[in-house]
């Protein structure tokens, strides 16, 4: 069989994937750069996970990057995550953080 002869996998334009990656903002003291998943839920219900999360000391509070089932991945979907000292109150927001149009000023 070549090439060209096999079939190819075209995804229905209705089929919506069942998760995405999406940014999460939380709050809490600084946490330390994370080194494996750790658990996301909705409720009592663990439902994805943190891929990283750390400090930003430019917005002045804790992000993530989170896969989430779609149904939750709308901005300002409330979700808990852990966050190595225990489970933190989280909203997804939209990615990236800061705008591409955002006038970042040169370090003196």
């Amino acid at each position: 069989m070549t090439m060209s002869a096999r079939p190819r996998f075209r995804p229905s334009p209705k089929q919506a994937p069942e998760r995405r990656l999406v940014g999460a903002n939380f709050g809490g003291d600084p946490v330390n750069p994370n080194q494996h998943f750790m658990d996301v839920k909705s409720g009592d219900e663990v439902v994805g996970h943190v891929t990283r999360y750390c400090w930003s000391p430019r917005l002045e509070h804790n992000i993530a990057l989170i896969n989430v089932p779609t149904d939750l991945s709308a901005p300002g979907t409330a979700l808990s995550l852990n966050a190595g000292d225990g489970w933190r109150e989280a909203e997804v927001v939209d990615i990236p953080w800061i705008s591409a149009e955002k006038v970042i000023p040169p370090l003196d």
